[in-house]
């Protein structure tokens, strides 16, 4: 989770951001996916006091066992993010 509470409260217009999410594993329904490294976002939060913009990337590494071979493999990862917030949410966007 993302604390923005500084961001609404001075109205302050942008902020760089730059945080880590240490999480070991993930058990998907078939997979088990171990990640490498934390996974990490980069990015800039948007505020224009209606509605808050989370722009940025997110960067993940993450180990995943071949079913045919057995063997494991390491992906790295680059995701895209540009997401809107608001208080007043629709089905186009999320709630603060």
């Amino acid at each position: 989770m993302l604390d923005i509470s500084d961001i609404l409260r001075h109205n302050i217009q942008s902020k760089e951001i730059d945080i880590n999410l240490d999480i070991e594993s993930i058990q998907l329904t078939y997979d088990l996916i171990k990640f490498e490294k934390p996974i990490r976002f980069i990015g800039t939060i948007y505020n224009d006091s209606k509605t808050i913009n989370v722009i940025g990337n997110i960067q993940i590494e993450f180990k995943i066992q071949c079913y045919s071979c057995g063997e494991d493999f390491v992906f790295n990862k680059e995701i895209e993010f540009n997401e809107m917030f608001m208080q007043n949410a629709t089905e186009e966007n999320y709630p603060i």
